[in-house]
């Protein structure tokens, strides 16, 4: 029996001020849709094309979740490799070129690499970095489960196939909040992406093109939140129109969006959950059950709290409906 929540007649309308329309922009910029372009034709062929079925995802432990000590669980990412090798030289280069991001040699009279694990391990801004190299695929099939995902990648799962490695970046929060580790870790995962033998980010749900995943982060440097790189925006088609959901808001102690049965056209549908998704992280508002939402005063789109349909646990539906 789905919980009882306290219904509200609430309407929540997103601050003009607020630049929640930033990530959308990217979005654009990154992948290159605009109205009437062969991009959004093949958007519209990629949903039509894509798996009725639920989305497959592999178990997850929440950021929110805490560890024994009481401190946020670790944030982090896999960056799969073609070789079990990775350029020490060029990731530290990188690092401190893109984000003057620095390695030190020890930390605390202790040496920062621990050869016995290749592995590095410091402090940074208040925050315990890890990132070791894994001679081995990312078990339990996990990466190729993820890559199926990504319809904007049509070859995502026969390039994540070919992996042979992977670098594990982890990010441990200590007294920092989820969203500044989750900053953090995007800027170390975009500079691994960098490597010559990196295939793909494995985050959020999926797996990313190493082009998206830098473009995506580089609006850090304007101050813009990396939205896309923390949160994967799906679209499957339905007997009733398209489905939208999101995968990555949970991470933030957020419950994930879904629209079901909507008739927007797909490109219209994946802006409007950057939009809302982006709005919330953005302004720290938070959605309830009962609620309405808008971007301007006439929308009214009503708030549902119910099992997920596309997304494991609870998740908060919205009305978006616009006429075909």
């Amino acid at each position: 029996m789905p919980e009882a929540h306290q219904q509200s007649s609430q309407h929540v309308q997103a601050d003009e001020r607020t630049p929640y329309d930033a990530p959308r922009q990217t979005a654009s910029a990154v992948h290159g849709i605009a109205p009437q372009s062969d991009q959004e034709i093949q958007l519209d062929r990629a949903v039509q094309e894509a798996k009725l079925a639920k989305p497959t995802q592999p178990e997850r432990q929440k950021t929110s979740d805490r560890n024994d000590s009481g401190q946020p669980a670790p944030i982090g990412g896999f960056i799969l490799l073609s070789s079990n090798t990775w350029d020490v030289g060029k990731l530290k280069m990188h690092l401190r070129r893109e984000w003057g991001i620095v390695i030190p040699e020890r930390q605390n009279g202790t040496k920062v690499h621990n050869q016995s694990k290749n592995a590095f391990i410091w402090k940074e801004s208040g925050m315990t970095v890890a990132i070791s190299l894994s001679p081995s695929p990312v078990p339990d099939g996990e990466a190729e489960q993820k890559a199926a995902n990504n319809f904007f990648w049509p070859e995502a799962v026969e390039v994540t196939q070919t992996h042979t490695a992977h670098i594990l970046v982890a990010v441990l929060p200590g007294r920092k909040s989820v969203m500044e580790a989750g900053k953090l870790c995007v800027k170390l995962c975009s500079s691994c992406s960098r490597l010559d033998n990196a295939l793909g980010v494995c985050t959020s749900g999926t797996v990313y093109q190493p082009d998206f995943y830098q473009k995506a982060a580089s609006g850090m440097k304007d101050g813009d939140l990396p939205i896309l790189n923390w949160i994967y925006f799906g679209l499957s088609p339905s007997d009733n129109g398209i489905n939208g959901y999101t995968y990555g808001m949970e991470d933030f102690g957020l419950e994930e969006l879904e629209v079901i049965d909507s008739w927007a056209a797909p490109q219209d549908l994946y802006g409007f959950l950057v939009d809302i998704a982006s709005f919330i992280m953005i302004s720290g508002t938070q959605l309830h059950d009962g609620e309405t939402f808008g971007f301007t005063e006439d929308q009214k789109l009503p708030i549902t709290r119910s099992k997920g349909v596309l997304v494991d646990g609870y998740s908060l539906k919205i009305g978006y409906k616009p006429a075909p």
